[in-house]
C-alpha cells in the first residue's frame, strides 16, 4: 500500500485525510493518507529520511512550508513557479528524486473563482499575513491585481517578503500597511479584495481586521477552513459582503496535489462531499 500524507506540527484539526481516502477509495487505489505530525527538532531527520520511508509524497502545511522548500531546493527539484514563490506545499517522490510543488496558488486562484465568483485581474488585494501562504497568493496575485496591499505584525516577516516581491515587481505594485488602524482602513476602502493569510479567526472572536473597514465593493476571502464560520467571515455576511472560508482552497489544492501523485484525474466531488462531511457543514 502506498503513503502519502501531510506534514506538520499541532495539525490534528486537518481534514486533509478524509479528503484524500475518500478519493483513493473511490478509485480503488491501494493507497493511505495519514497525518505526520513532527515536532521541530525531529523535522530534520524526517525530510533526510524520505528516500528510505516508503511515502510517495507529502502536503507540507505549518510550520515546515519554508524548510521544506530549502529542503527540496538543496536535494531535489522543484518546477520554475515553486522556487519562484519561495515556499512550497506538495512534496512528490518518484525514481527516488524528491520533486516540491506549491498547490496552494492554483488552488486558491480556482477557489476565489468558484466559490466567490473573484477575477483578481485589475483589482486591489489585500493580504494580511506574510507568511508562507501570505507571500505564495502574494507574488500570484501581483502578475494579475493592479496592487497588492500586505500587513503583518511580524515586520521582519514583511520586510523579507518586500525584497522577494521587489526582484519580480515594480514597486507601484506594493504597498506595505502599517499597525496603525487609520492605514488599514484607508487601503481596505481602495481594495477589492481581502485575504486572511492568518491564524486569526482559529480561535473565538480573533477578528482579523475591524469589520467596519469593510464595504459594498469588496470580497473576502479567509484561509482558515475550521471553524466552518470564521469572525470576519460571519462579520462580513452580516453586511452582505460575499466571503467564504479557505476550504475550497483545501478542495483545488489537495485535487491538484493528487493528480500530481498518482497521475490520475482526482475525483473532485469526492473529496468535497468527503470535506464537507468531516466538518459538518456545507459552504456556501
Amino acid at each position: 500500500m502506498k503513503q502519502y500524507g501531510l506534514l506538520g506540527h499541532k495539525i490534528g484539526y486537518s481534514l486533509s485525510p478524509a479528503m484524500h481516502n475518500a478519493a483513493f477509495k473511490h478509485l480503488r487505489l491501494k493507497s493511505e493518507y495519514k497525518i505526520y505530525d513532527i515536532p521541530d527538532k525531529d523535522v530534520e531527520v524526517f525530510l533526510n529520511g524520505l528516500l528510505r520511508s516508503g511515502i510517495g509524497g507529502l502536503n507540507v502545511t505549518i510550520p515546515y512550508k519554508i524548510r521544506a522548500f530549502q529542503f527540496v531546493k538543496k536535494y531535489g527539484s522543484m518546477d520554475r513557479e515553486t522556487e519562484r514563490l519561495g515556499s512550497l506545499n506538495t512534496i512528490v517522490i518518484k525514481n527516488r528524486t524528491i520533486y516540491g510543488h506549491n498547490t496552494d496558488v492554483s488552488g486558491f486562484l480556482k477557489a476565489l473563482k468558484a466559490d466567490l465568483g473573484f477575477n483578481p485581474r485589475m483589482r486591489n488585494i489585500f493580504i494580511v499575513g506574510a507568511g508562507g501562504a501570505g507571500q505564495a497568493c502574494a507574488l500570484r496575485l501581483a502578475r494579475m491585481a493592479e496592487k497588492i496591499y500586505i500587513h503583518d505584525i511580524d515586520e521582519k516577516k514583511v520586510k523579507a517578503f518586500s525584497e522577494k516581491f521587489l526582484r519580480f515587481y515594480g514597486s507601484d505594485k506594493l504597498a506595505v500597511i502599517q499597525k496603525k488602524e487609520k492605514d488599514i482602513e484607508k487601503a481596505l476602502r481602495h481594495s477589492h479584495l481581502l485575504v486572511n493569510a492568518t491564524a486569526y479567526g482559529r480561535h473565538k472572536n480573533e477578528m482579523v481586521v475591524n469589520p467596519d473597514f469593510l464595504h459594498k465593493d469588496i470580497s473576502v476571502y479567509d484561509l482558515i477552513y475550521k471553524p466552518s464560520v470564521t469572525p470576519i467571515v460571519k462579520a462580513a455576511r452580516e453586511r452582505d459582503i460575499p466571503a467564504v472560508t479557505g476550504l475550497g482552497m483545501l478542495l483545488y489544492q489537495g485535487a491538484d496535489a493528487f493528480e500530481l501523485w498518482t497521475g490520475r484525474k482526482a475525483p473532485v466531488r469526492v473529496m468535497k462531499q468527503a470535506l464537507e462531511k468531516a466538518l459538518g457543514v456545507k459552504q456556501r
